[in-house]
């Protein structure tokens, strides 16, 4: 799922997720309009996402749509597993933040992107094709721009 009204550099971007099954669900930020690769991955972008082992990860997709690139991934208390999750992206510039329920598990500087870079937010979801159960649902998604100058 995309929000598509616009690009976005500057932004708040949460959601508020539950899935039952041990795939991942991430939100997909400043991301481009283009799908392809290994995965069918929407690129270029980034993903943050977690899954009901505790886990969460980011990811760094290329604009070539080559190879994904892990920025972290680590285990973490913050998740509600087999619950209901607040994922949370906060993006000034090159500057990242990544929240799980009100906790910030991660931020970074992305020195190899422009600092002014848009794109896309949205949510995305994985299944492994040989998962049975298998369910997601999404409560809300809330967007806030941030203006900054220019």
């Amino acid at each position: 799922a995309v929000y598509s009204g616009g690009q976005f550099t500057d932004f708040d971007y949460s959601a508020q997720v539950w899935r039952y099954g041990n795939d991942p669900v991430y939100l997909a930020v400043r991301m481009g309009n283009t799908v392809g690769g290994p995965l069918g991955s929407w690129y270029p972008g980034y993903l943050f996402g977690y899954n009901n082992q505790g886990y969460y990860a980011i990811w760094r997709l290329p604009g070539t749509g080559g190879e994904q690139e892990i920025v972290s991934g680590l285990i973490s208390p913050a998740v509600n597993q087999n619950g209901w999750n607040t994922l949370r992206v906060k993006a000034v510039g090159n500057q990242f933040w990544f929240y799980i329920n009100t906790t910030l598990v991660y931020n970074f500087s992305d020195t190899s992107s422009d600092k002014r870079l848009r794109g896309f937010v949205g949510i995305a979801t994985y299944r492994n094709p040989s998962t049975l159960t298998y369910g997601f649902y999404v409560n809300y998604a809330k967007l806030n721009v941030i203006k900054t100058p220019q």
